[in-house]
């Protein structure tokens, strides 16, 4: 049978807060070397803690950040066009 490891409170939260941040959970759970599904476990109890106010408030703060990655990825792109359009004339 395999040896139970039991993590600290603040090393669950760190990771659930890396979850929160943007991260998906399996970059997370390979970042932190834990199993994926010990890590969804995680979440989905801290998420059924959250008032459903706290809940609406973290998934439009991830829905912002995702916006806010895909504005500075368009962003770049827009930079390298206009960089390399400036070169050939």
């Amino acid at each position: 049978m395999a040896k139970k490891i039991c993590y600290s409170e603040t090393y669950i939260k760190t990771a659930i807060e890396r979850v929160n941040s943007g991260v998906t959970q399996a970059q997370v759970a390979k970042e932190l070397g834990i199993h994926p599904q010990t890590l969804s476990k995680w979440c989905s109890k801290a998420k059924s803690r959250m008032t459903s106010e706290e809940r609406s408030e973290a998934e439009e703060i991830i829905r912002l950040k995702k916006e806010l990655a895909k504005a500075k990825a368009e962003n770049e792109f827009l930079k390298k066009a206009a960089a390399f359009f400036a070169k050939s004339l």
